[in-house]
């Protein structure tokens, strides 16, 4: 049977107009800019949008400045858009529900804010150029997917930044009652931070978080889950400066006015020095941590230099960089004020070599570490009266003078003067005697010139004690004369 020619004619317009119908089915049916109307406050109203219908994934939305603003109250509720923009003087509020905003781009140059109960929730998971406001009066907001950060974030409820790629701005600022930063690893924030609210608080897991503008900071409580959280110091900030428990100052400069420590202060970057032109108060959880590079002030080790009272309590952690090896008499003034009360609970001081410890000393206007001999000294000078001249005095310290010495020197003649010194001295009570051993026997025997330190003149050995590391008695002299008697129990050897 043949085919009419006009049939298939007919067919193949009819495929044609199908086939259109078709690739008409597969293609986008949205992809325009929808500008907010603000007839109503309800987002999923078409006649709110000026593309005539609720915006989808295609769709470049503008909220523009209206009498309404678009109110989420629905919960959940996902906005899927191309990209969105918030206009200057525009709000995209969250009234108690959960909001969960995707974009290509999000540029806010108005407000973004949660209202009402803490049970709302706006999820960004688009990247944020944030230029305005961000408003958490109540619940949480949480930007996970990065932005850039030059406006403002505060409110009664919770900001969360997630994630890496966030940049702040010196023109941002926070003063929101709860911030979080997780996963930010290292990230600077130059902007203003006053958390001023009572019962603030700043949490931080797996971030290193640097604060480095002091102009009015005030930061809450600190929880640190991991990371770190260190207030830069660089130039002049203006006080009173409050550094919070787990928190870190660090740096040049100077404080206007007074300094609280509840965290740890730490002058320079290795070494420094921090001027506070008011009053330092460190409490119990607080610490001062001070650097030795070599022994010249600012370029060699770390100061903090107080115009006001030092009011010391927490700890003093003193360690040893570039490589410095201090030696036995080298002296560092950590700290100058004019007055001081307290002083540091616990002292943590880098070990020196054996035979050398840290002497800290709290003065009227100075706290200085100074190094010394390990333990405690006795020292003092032996005088021959008698007929030997020029001979050697063995001079030894006793733990129990009736029994040989725990140590002896042997001291040479000069003009009739031994002068001897026992250092490194643990603490409990001594006796100081001396001995012209004429016949190089070790003991003393009759006729050979011996002699105890016995200021008393009661005949015994007077007790010496050393109650104190670093403690240092002087002027133990006494004579040493020809004599016929010897007190035999008294051995040197």
């Amino acid at each position: 049977m043949k085919t009419k020619p006009g049939f298939l004619l007919r067919l193949m317009v009819m495929m044609g107009i199908f086939l259109s119908l078709t690739v008409g089915l597969t293609q986008t049916v949205h992809a325009d800019t929808c500008t907010w109307l603000g007839i109503s406050t309800n987002w999923n109203l078409t006649s709110n949008w000026s593309c005539g219908h609720v915006p989808t994934t295609s769709d470049d939305v503008v909220i523009a400045d209206q009498a309404n603003d678009p109110l989420i109250t629905i919960s959940p509720t996902t906005i899927n858009v191309n990209t969105l923009t918030i206009n200057s003087g525009a709000e995209l509020i969250d009234d108690s529900a959960t909001l969960f905003i995707y974009a290509t781009s999000f540029v806010n140059n108005g407000t973004l804010k949660t209202m009402g109960m803490d049970s709302a929730m706006i999820r960004v998971f688009s990247p944020i150029d944030n230029n305005f406001n961000v408003y958490a009066n109540g619940g949480v907001i949480n930007f996970e997917n990065g932005g850039t950060h030059s406006g403002n974030y505060f409110g009664l409820g919770k900001i969360t930044f997630i994630g890496t790629a966030h940049t702040f701005s010196s023109t941002s600022s926070i003063s929101a009652k709860k911030i979080e930063f997780i996963n930010t690893l290292e990230l600077n924030f130059p902007g203003q931070f006053n958390q001023h609210l009572e019962d603030s608080r700043l949490i931080i897991d797996n971030a290193d978080v640097t604060l480095s503008n002091l102009t009015n900071l005030k930061v809450g409580s600190v929880m640190i889950v991991s990371g770190s959280l260190t207030i830069g110091l660089s130039g002049a900030a203006t006080g009173p400066l409050s550094v919070p428990n787990s928190t870190s100052f660090v740096g040049t400069g100077t404080v206007a006015g007074d300094l609280l420590n509840s965290g740890t202060v730490s002058p320079g970057t290795s070494p420094g020095t921090i001027n506070v032109t008011g009053n330092y108060t460190q409490d119990s959880t607080g610490t001062l941590a001070m650097e030795i590079g070599g022994t010249m002030p600012d370029t060699g080790y770390d100061q903090l230099i107080v115009s006001g009272t030092a009011s010391l309590d927490g700890e003093l952690e003193v360690r040893l960089i570039d490589p410095f090896t201090p030696t036995l008499g080298d002296s560092f003034t950590l700290m100058t004020y004019d007055s001081h009360t307290g002083t540091f609970a616990t002292e943590t001081l880098q070990a020196l070599n054996p035979g050398l410890e840290w002497a800290v000393h709290y003065g009227e206007t100075a706290l200085t570490l100074t190094v010394i001999n390990s333990g405690g000294t006795i020292e003092g000078t032996v005088t021959y009266t008698g007929n030997e001249v020029g001979e050697t005095v063995t001079i030894g310290y006793f733990t129990d003078p009736h029994g040989p010495p725990d140590a002896s020197v042997n001291v040479p003649y000069t003009d009739g003067a031994y002068p001897y010194s026992f250092s490194g001295l643990a603490e409990g009570t001594y006796a100081i005697c001396a001995l012209m051993d004429l016949n190089d026997s070790g003991d003393p025997d009759r006729n050979e010139p011996y002699a105890c330190y016995d200021d008393n003149s009661d005949g015994e050995p007077d007790p010496i004690t050393i109650s104190a590391p670093g403690q240092v008695i002087s002027d133990i002299d006494f004579l040493l004369e020809d004599t016929l008697f010897i007190y035999l129990p008294l051995i040197l050897r």
